[in-house]
Protein backbone atom coordinates (compact mmCIF):
# COMPACT_ATOMS: atom_id res chain seq x y z
CA UNK A 1 0.00 0.00 0.00
CA UNK A 2 1.25 3.23 -0.98
CA UNK A 3 0.51 6.29 0.82
CA UNK A 4 0.91 10.30 -0.34
CA UNK A 5 3.25 10.50 3.12
CA UNK A 6 5.83 7.72 3.74
CA UNK A 7 5.58 6.01 6.94
CA UNK A 8 9.04 6.81 7.90
CA UNK A 9 11.78 9.43 6.27
CA UNK A 10 14.71 9.62 7.40
CA UNK A 11 16.51 13.27 6.22
CA UNK A 12 20.33 13.75 6.16
CA UNK A 13 20.73 11.62 9.35
CA UNK A 14 24.06 12.22 11.29
CA UNK A 15 25.51 10.27 14.62
CA UNK A 16 28.87 10.87 15.25
CA UNK A 17 30.78 8.95 18.38
CA UNK A 18 33.41 11.35 20.33
CA UNK A 19 36.63 9.38 20.92
CA UNK A 20 38.54 9.77 24.21
CA UNK A 21 41.05 11.83 24.60
CA UNK A 22 44.07 10.89 26.30
CA UNK A 23 45.21 13.80 29.31
CA UNK A 24 48.11 15.16 27.80
CA UNK A 25 45.87 15.53 24.33
CA UNK A 26 43.64 17.03 26.43
CA UNK A 27 46.51 19.31 27.77
CA UNK A 28 47.61 20.12 24.37
CA UNK A 29 43.81 21.02 23.61
CA UNK A 30 44.15 18.77 20.57
CA UNK A 31 40.61 18.59 18.57
CA UNK A 32 38.58 15.76 19.63
CA UNK A 33 38.27 13.03 17.26
CA UNK A 34 34.97 11.48 15.68
CA UNK A 35 33.67 8.43 14.84
CA UNK A 36 31.62 9.26 11.68
CA UNK A 37 29.28 6.47 12.16
CA UNK A 38 26.31 7.46 10.20
CA UNK A 39 27.21 10.69 7.99
CA UNK A 40 24.33 11.68 5.76
CA UNK A 41 21.69 9.54 4.94
CA UNK A 42 18.01 9.72 4.08
CA UNK A 43 15.81 7.26 2.75
CA UNK A 44 12.10 7.00 3.04
CA UNK A 45 9.62 3.47 3.89
CA UNK A 46 6.45 3.22 2.41
CA UNK A 47 3.63 1.63 4.75
CA UNK A 48 3.51 -1.73 4.14
CA UNK A 49 6.88 -2.14 2.69
CA UNK A 50 10.47 -3.44 3.44
CA UNK A 51 13.12 -1.72 3.12
CA UNK A 52 16.35 -3.69 3.68
CA UNK A 53 19.95 -2.14 5.02
CA UNK A 54 23.06 -4.03 3.60
CA UNK A 55 26.85 -3.50 4.09
CA UNK A 56 30.16 -4.87 5.64
CA UNK A 57 30.26 -4.77 9.44
CA UNK A 58 31.29 -1.54 10.71
CA UNK A 59 29.37 0.27 7.59
CA UNK A 60 26.37 1.83 10.32
CA UNK A 61 23.47 -0.42 9.26
CA UNK A 62 23.01 -1.37 13.32
CA UNK A 63 23.69 2.73 14.39
CA UNK A 64 21.19 3.74 12.22
CA UNK A 65 18.39 1.18 13.30
CA UNK A 66 19.57 1.86 16.81
CA UNK A 67 18.78 5.64 16.10
CA UNK A 68 15.17 5.31 14.85
CA UNK A 69 14.18 4.39 18.43
CA UNK A 70 16.13 6.76 20.31
CA UNK A 71 18.70 4.64 21.57
CA UNK A 72 21.58 7.15 19.78
CA UNK A 73 22.19 10.89 20.39
CA UNK A 74 21.82 12.83 16.46
CA UNK A 75 24.56 15.26 15.70
CA UNK A 76 21.98 16.33 12.77
CA UNK A 77 19.42 15.58 10.39
CA UNK A 78 15.40 14.45 11.21
CA UNK A 79 13.47 11.28 11.25
CA UNK A 80 9.85 11.65 10.72
CA UNK A 81 7.44 9.36 11.43
CA UNK A 82 4.09 9.79 10.18
CA UNK A 83 5.52 13.21 9.32
CA UNK A 84 5.85 14.31 12.94
CA UNK A 85 9.92 14.52 14.20
CA UNK A 86 10.51 11.22 16.48
CA UNK A 87 14.24 12.64 17.19
CA UNK A 88 13.90 14.75 20.39
CA UNK A 89 14.27 12.30 23.07
CA UNK A 90 11.04 13.77 24.99
CA UNK A 91 9.20 11.94 21.58
CA UNK A 92 9.52 8.77 23.29
CA UNK A 93 8.18 9.55 26.63
CA UNK A 94 5.12 8.30 25.16
CA UNK A 95 3.92 4.46 25.15
CA UNK A 96 2.05 5.16 22.05
CA UNK A 97 5.40 5.83 19.77
CA UNK A 98 7.11 2.52 21.62
CA UNK A 99 3.96 0.76 20.73
CA UNK A 100 3.85 1.56 17.19
CA UNK A 101 7.67 1.13 16.61
CA UNK A 102 9.16 -2.33 17.94
CA UNK A 103 13.10 -3.36 17.57
CA UNK A 104 14.03 -6.90 17.15
CA UNK A 105 18.21 -6.93 18.39
CA UNK A 106 20.73 -8.84 16.72
CA UNK A 107 21.78 -10.38 20.20
CA UNK A 108 18.66 -12.09 21.74
CA UNK A 109 20.00 -13.15 25.12
CA UNK A 110 21.25 -9.67 25.54
CA UNK A 111 17.60 -8.60 25.23
CA UNK A 112 16.12 -10.66 27.30
CA UNK A 113 15.44 -10.96 31.00
CA UNK A 114 17.20 -13.73 32.65
CA UNK A 115 14.52 -13.81 35.59
CA UNK A 116 11.68 -13.66 33.24
CA UNK A 117 9.99 -17.11 32.13
CA UNK A 118 9.50 -17.17 28.29
CA UNK A 119 5.66 -16.58 29.06
CA UNK A 120 6.17 -13.60 30.93
CA UNK A 121 8.52 -12.18 28.27
CA UNK A 122 6.15 -12.31 25.71
CA UNK A 123 2.80 -11.45 27.97
CA UNK A 124 4.22 -8.21 29.39
CA UNK A 125 4.00 -5.87 26.73
CA UNK A 126 0.44 -6.97 26.85
CA UNK A 127 0.08 -5.87 30.29
CA UNK A 128 2.17 -2.63 29.57
CA UNK A 129 -0.25 -1.96 27.25
CA UNK A 130 -3.31 -2.66 28.37
CA UNK A 131 -4.08 -4.88 25.43
CA UNK A 132 -6.68 -7.99 26.03
CA UNK A 133 -8.75 -8.99 28.89
CA UNK A 134 -5.96 -10.27 31.99
CA UNK A 135 -7.29 -13.93 31.48
CA UNK A 136 -6.69 -13.42 27.65
CA UNK A 137 -2.90 -12.75 27.52
CA UNK A 138 -1.63 -16.17 28.41
CA UNK A 139 -3.35 -17.33 25.87
CA UNK A 140 -2.30 -14.63 23.37
CA UNK A 141 1.36 -15.08 24.51
CA UNK A 142 1.24 -19.22 23.91
CA UNK A 143 -0.53 -18.40 20.75
CA UNK A 144 2.64 -15.80 19.67
CA UNK A 145 5.03 -18.26 20.95
CA UNK A 146 3.34 -20.96 18.77
CA UNK A 147 3.44 -18.66 15.58
CA UNK A 148 7.17 -18.49 16.32
CA UNK A 149 8.31 -21.96 16.66
CA UNK A 150 8.32 -21.90 20.31
CA UNK A 151 6.36 -24.86 21.81
CA UNK A 152 3.94 -24.06 24.93
CA UNK A 153 5.18 -26.87 27.00
CA UNK A 154 8.25 -24.75 26.67
CA UNK A 155 6.80 -21.33 28.21
CA UNK A 156 8.08 -21.46 31.96
CA UNK A 157 11.45 -22.07 30.73
CA UNK A 158 14.10 -19.14 31.50
CA UNK A 159 16.05 -17.58 28.29
CA UNK A 160 18.99 -19.65 29.53
CA UNK A 161 17.75 -23.04 28.61
CA UNK A 162 16.92 -22.05 24.81
CA UNK A 163 19.44 -21.65 22.03
CA UNK A 164 20.26 -18.91 20.06
CA UNK A 165 17.90 -19.51 17.50
CA UNK A 166 15.12 -20.19 20.01
CA UNK A 167 15.68 -16.83 22.10
CA UNK A 168 15.43 -14.90 19.19
CA UNK A 169 12.18 -16.46 18.08
CA UNK A 170 10.51 -15.31 21.51
CA UNK A 171 12.07 -11.58 20.74
CA UNK A 172 10.27 -11.74 17.47
CA UNK A 173 7.34 -13.14 19.58
CA UNK A 174 7.79 -10.05 22.03
CA UNK A 175 7.64 -7.19 19.28
CA UNK A 176 4.98 -8.83 17.55
CA UNK A 177 2.84 -9.07 20.51
CA UNK A 178 1.72 -5.65 20.32
CA UNK A 179 0.76 -5.34 16.70
CA UNK A 180 3.22 -2.56 15.73
CA UNK A 181 2.89 -0.81 12.36
CA UNK A 182 6.94 -0.77 12.21
CA UNK A 183 9.36 -3.00 13.02
CA UNK A 184 13.43 -2.52 12.90
CA UNK A 185 14.78 -6.05 12.76
CA UNK A 186 18.46 -6.01 13.02
CA UNK A 187 19.84 -9.73 11.53
CA UNK A 188 16.84 -11.28 12.96
CA UNK A 189 17.69 -14.28 11.35
CA UNK A 190 21.91 -14.58 11.43
CA UNK A 191 21.38 -16.78 14.66
CA UNK A 192 19.00 -19.49 13.47
CA UNK A 193 19.27 -22.95 11.35
CA UNK A 194 19.03 -21.87 7.54
CA UNK A 195 15.82 -24.48 8.08
CA UNK A 196 14.21 -22.16 10.47
CA UNK A 197 15.41 -18.82 9.00
CA UNK A 198 12.77 -19.63 6.30
CA UNK A 199 9.83 -20.22 8.20
CA UNK A 200 10.91 -17.02 9.92
CA UNK A 201 11.06 -15.10 7.66
CA UNK A 202 7.91 -16.28 6.01
CA UNK A 203 6.19 -15.56 9.35
CA UNK A 204 7.22 -11.90 8.98
CA UNK A 205 6.02 -11.73 5.47
CA UNK A 206 2.45 -13.05 6.34
CA UNK A 207 2.34 -10.95 9.11
CA UNK A 208 3.29 -8.25 7.25
CA UNK A 209 0.40 -9.00 4.72
CA UNK A 210 -1.96 -9.94 7.18
CA UNK A 211 -1.30 -6.60 9.68
CA UNK A 212 0.01 -4.50 6.89
CA UNK A 213 3.57 -4.43 8.98
CA UNK A 214 6.21 -1.43 7.59
CA UNK A 215 9.79 -3.12 8.05
CA UNK A 216 13.11 -2.21 7.78
CA UNK A 217 15.59 -5.06 7.67
CA UNK A 218 19.02 -4.57 8.77
CA UNK A 219 21.59 -7.96 7.27
CA UNK A 220 24.39 -9.08 5.43
CA UNK A 221 22.85 -11.70 4.07
CA UNK A 222 22.01 -10.62 0.46
CA UNK A 223 20.23 -14.10 -0.53
CA UNK A 224 17.40 -13.34 2.92
CA UNK A 225 17.67 -9.57 1.46
CA UNK A 226 17.04 -10.47 -1.80
CA UNK A 227 14.03 -13.07 -0.92
CA UNK A 228 11.74 -10.35 1.73
CA UNK A 229 12.80 -6.74 1.03
CA UNK A 230 11.17 -4.64 -1.73
CA UNK A 231 13.78 -2.25 -0.94
CA UNK A 232 16.99 -2.16 -0.39
CA UNK A 233 20.19 0.10 0.97
CA UNK A 234 23.93 -0.48 -0.18
CA UNK A 235 25.81 0.94 3.46
CA UNK A 236 30.09 1.94 3.18
CA UNK A 237 31.48 3.91 6.07
CA UNK A 238 28.12 5.48 6.90
CA UNK A 239 26.77 6.62 3.47
CA UNK A 240 24.36 5.03 1.34
CA UNK A 241 26.18 3.93 -2.07
CA UNK A 242 23.34 3.05 -3.53
CA UNK A 243 19.74 2.63 -3.21
CA UNK A 244 16.19 1.72 -5.06
CA UNK A 245 14.05 -1.69 -5.93
CA UNK A 246 15.62 -4.31 -4.35
CA UNK A 247 15.48 -7.01 -7.97
CA UNK A 248 16.83 -4.59 -10.12
CA UNK A 249 19.70 -3.52 -7.84
CA UNK A 250 20.71 -7.05 -7.63
CA UNK A 251 20.38 -8.01 -11.06
CA UNK A 252 22.19 -4.60 -12.59
CA UNK A 253 24.58 -3.04 -9.42
CA UNK A 254 25.18 0.18 -10.74
CA UNK A 255 27.75 1.03 -7.76
CA UNK A 256 30.99 -0.83 -8.01
CA UNK A 257 30.84 -1.77 -4.01
CA UNK A 258 27.26 -3.46 -4.60
CA UNK A 259 28.60 -5.47 -7.79
CA UNK A 260 31.58 -6.51 -5.95
CA UNK A 261 29.14 -7.41 -2.25
CA UNK A 262 27.45 -9.48 -5.10
CA UNK A 263 30.18 -11.38 -6.80
CA UNK A 264 31.46 -12.34 -3.12
CA UNK A 265 28.79 -14.74 -3.02
CA UNK A 266 29.88 -18.53 -3.96
CA UNK A 267 28.14 -19.75 -6.68
CA UNK A 268 26.50 -23.09 -6.19
CA UNK A 269 28.35 -25.77 -7.32
CA UNK A 270 31.34 -24.44 -7.66
CA UNK A 271 34.05 -23.47 -5.07
CA UNK A 272 35.96 -21.54 -7.55
CA UNK A 273 35.19 -18.11 -9.31
CA UNK A 274 36.60 -15.33 -10.15
CA UNK A 275 35.33 -12.09 -9.07
CA UNK A 276 34.69 -8.91 -11.83
CA UNK A 277 35.00 -6.07 -9.41
CA UNK A 278 37.53 -7.71 -6.50
CA UNK A 279 37.76 -4.70 -3.98
CA UNK A 280 41.88 -3.80 -2.93
CA UNK A 281 42.58 -3.64 0.86
CA UNK A 282 40.28 -3.18 3.89
CA UNK A 283 37.51 -1.36 4.81
CA UNK A 284 39.16 2.35 5.76
CA UNK A 285 38.94 4.03 9.19
CA UNK A 286 35.40 5.64 10.37
CA UNK A 287 37.58 8.03 12.19
CA UNK A 288 39.33 9.68 9.15
CA UNK A 289 37.40 8.89 5.95
CA UNK A 290 39.05 9.35 2.64
CA UNK A 291 38.52 12.24 0.38
CA UNK A 292 36.36 12.40 -2.56
CA UNK A 293 34.56 9.21 -2.96
CA UNK A 294 34.82 6.68 -0.14
CA UNK A 295 35.50 3.66 -1.91
CA UNK A 296 38.29 4.88 -4.26
CA UNK A 297 41.36 3.37 -2.45
CA UNK A 298 39.91 0.22 -2.95
CA UNK A 299 38.00 0.47 -6.08
CA UNK A 300 39.07 -1.11 -9.41
CA UNK A 301 37.15 1.74 -11.61
CA UNK A 302 38.43 4.92 -9.71
CA UNK A 303 39.58 7.51 -11.72
CA UNK A 304 41.63 11.16 -10.75
CA UNK A 305 37.88 12.85 -9.84
CA UNK A 306 36.86 10.15 -7.41
CA UNK A 307 40.09 11.15 -5.15
CA UNK A 308 39.23 14.47 -4.93
CA UNK A 309 35.10 15.11 -5.12
CA UNK A 310 32.91 12.99 -3.55
CA UNK A 311 29.98 11.56 -5.44
CA UNK A 312 26.39 12.73 -4.98
CA UNK A 313 23.25 10.56 -5.15
CA UNK A 314 21.66 10.52 -8.87
CA UNK A 315 18.71 9.15 -9.81
CA UNK A 316 19.08 6.35 -12.60
CA UNK A 317 16.25 4.43 -14.77
CA UNK A 318 14.77 1.80 -12.72
CA UNK A 319 13.51 3.20 -9.23
CA UNK A 320 17.03 3.76 -8.21
CA UNK A 321 19.66 6.24 -6.74
CA UNK A 322 23.54 5.48 -6.47
CA UNK A 323 26.49 7.61 -5.47
CA UNK A 324 28.85 7.05 -8.11
CA UNK A 325 30.79 9.36 -10.71
CA UNK A 326 31.34 6.62 -13.34
CA UNK A 327 28.01 4.08 -11.97
CA UNK A 328 28.52 0.71 -13.81
CA UNK A 329 25.84 0.15 -16.75
CA UNK A 330 23.44 -2.23 -17.34
CA UNK A 331 25.28 -3.40 -20.46
CA UNK A 332 28.32 -3.97 -18.39
CA UNK A 333 26.39 -6.13 -16.01
CA UNK A 334 24.47 -8.08 -18.19
CA UNK A 335 25.07 -11.56 -17.47
CA UNK A 336 27.26 -11.10 -13.90
CA UNK A 337 24.52 -12.28 -12.22
CA UNK A 338 21.78 -14.94 -11.72
CA UNK A 339 20.10 -15.06 -8.60
CA UNK A 340 18.16 -18.06 -9.39
CA UNK A 341 21.49 -20.35 -8.87
CA UNK A 342 23.92 -17.58 -7.36
CA UNK A 343 22.28 -16.77 -4.06
CA UNK A 344 20.27 -20.24 -4.55
CA UNK A 345 16.59 -19.26 -4.60
CA UNK A 346 14.47 -22.18 -6.86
Amino acid sequence: MRTDTPLLQVENLKIHFPLKRSLWKMMINEPKKMVKAVDGVSFSIEKGKTMAVVGESGCGKTTLGRSLVGLNTLVGGKILYKDKDIAPKDAWATNQLRKEIQYIFQNPYGSLNPKMTVLDTVRRPLEIFGMYEAEQRSERALELLGMTGISPALAFRYPHEFSGGQRQRICIARALAVEPELIIADEPTSALDVSIQCQILDLLMELQQKLNLTMLFISHDLGVVDYISDEVIIMYLGHIMEKGDTHAIFKYPAHPYTQALLEALPRRGSSRHQAKSRLKGYISSAIDPPKGCLLHPRCPYARDICTTVHPEMKELQGNRCVACHFPLSMTENNGVLDLISFIGKE
